[in-house]
């Protein structure tokens, strides 16, 4: 189904697919290497689950980027992440066993949902989006209601008591909000007044005290990572293969690098690593660029908060709200060749980006 709607995606582009398979070509390069150094040198599985998540990874990117260039796709896109992990919260519950403080996660509920850290990556998404879709939009309802939601996805973050994810809201948000004071005091002064009336009625007291509980764990990646990087430098070229990237720590159990960049060197070695490593850069050199774009404000503190999480992760750049992350910073450029049209039929249809008056009604017909 994937193979289909992303070669439906492709032929529908129009002007824009060259634009949208060259910023794909990082990606789609570093799968396919990853999937043949698993195949080829470690004898795995071409259809085994490995190899089939970096495929189902790149059909959703391909679909991702095709439909960015339809307006307001992004808003839609993170709304329906939001009510996905809305249906989740009534299932929540604590889990107590190996842990000092007691973390929310999904219960019995699918689709990762059960892990408190995967939880609590996902309404962080929710909760900076949020929050930056709440600092842009210039109606007033729209911003209260944004930044309700966002305090909301935050106490979530905070039940699951995932540090990762709490650390990265708190990164990706400091970095919306730089130029907040230079915009106008009343914002501010409405997100500080929401945050303040929810301390004073205690609503993240029980937050706090499983944070300060959990502040005492010892997630054992400190311990992990040196072994995991060990292991990369024994077999730089190819890595050990995907089923024998966990890693024994004495005294302990096996475990995952928890880290999406050792993932990359202790399963395929340096060549796919250092694709992938290229593609972030490539991806925030494009984020810092100004767009003529409703959602240039979103690009970096989604990709701060994506990176963040990564590097306390495994393979987190491959869940849909990450995705969606990797996939903004490219998009402008698509849209100015989707848009671009001739002047008369016999000039010839431009594939270079458009001036900016071309591009600007699009984007006014979404705000009415």
């Amino acid at each position: 189904m994937l193979l289909l709607l992303a070669t439906y995606c492709g032929l529908a582009l129009g002007l824009a697919r060259k634009v949208v398979f060259q910023s794909l070509r990082l990606p789609i390069l570093c799968a396919v290497l990853e999937i043949l150094v698993q195949v080829l040198a470690h004898g795995e599985s071409p259809i085994g689950d490995h190899v089939r998540y970096f495929v189902t990874w790149i059909l959703a990117l391909i679909i991702i980027q095709s439909l960015l260039l339809r307006p307001g796709f992004a808003h839609r896109f993170s709304l329906v992440i939001l009510m996905v992990g809305l249906t989740v919260v009534p299932f929540l519950s604590v889990r107590t066993e190996g842990f000092l403080a007691d973390r929310a996660g999904g219960g019995e509920v699918a689709g990762g949902f059960s892990n408190p850290n995967a939880l609590g990556n996902w309404f962080g998404f929710c909760c900076v989006y949020l929050a930056v879709f709440g600092l842009e939009t210039k109606r007033a309802l729209l911003r209260i209601a944004a930044w309700v939601g966002a305090v909301g996805c935050l106490y979530v973050v905070g039940l699951s008591v995932s540090r990762g994810a709490l650390v990265a809201v708190a990164a990706s948000l400091v970095v919306a909000f730089r130029r907040l004071l230079k915009r106008g005091f009343v914002p501010l002064l409405l997100l500080v007044s929401l945050v303040w009336v929810l301390f004073l009625f205690g609503v993240f007291d029980t937050v706090a005290e499983s944070y300060l509980a959990r502040a005492e764990e010892d997630t054992g990646r400190m311990e992990v990572w040196p072994l995991v990087i060990q292991r990369y430098l024994e077999s730089p070229l190819v890595g050990v293969g995907a089923s024998q990237m966990a890693t024994y720590v004495p005294g302990r159990l096996a475990y995952m690098p928890h880290n999406s960049f050792l993932c990359f060197a202790v399963a395929s070695g340096s060549i796919p690593l250092l694709l992938f490593v290229r593609y972030w850069v490539h991806s925030f050199k494009r984020s810092f660029k100004p767009a003529p774009w409703d959602y240039g404000p979103l690009r970096v503190p989604l990709l701060i908060y994506t990176l963040l999480v990564a590097f306390a992760g495994d393979y987190v750049f491959m869940i849909p709200w990450a995705m969606l992350a990797f996939s903004l910073p490219s998009a402008p450029v698509a849209l100015a060749a989707h848009v671009a049209r001739p002047v008369h039929k016999s000039q010839p249809h431009s594939s270079g980006p458009v001036p900016t008056q071309e591009i600007r009604p699009l984007t006014r017909r979404y705000r009415r």
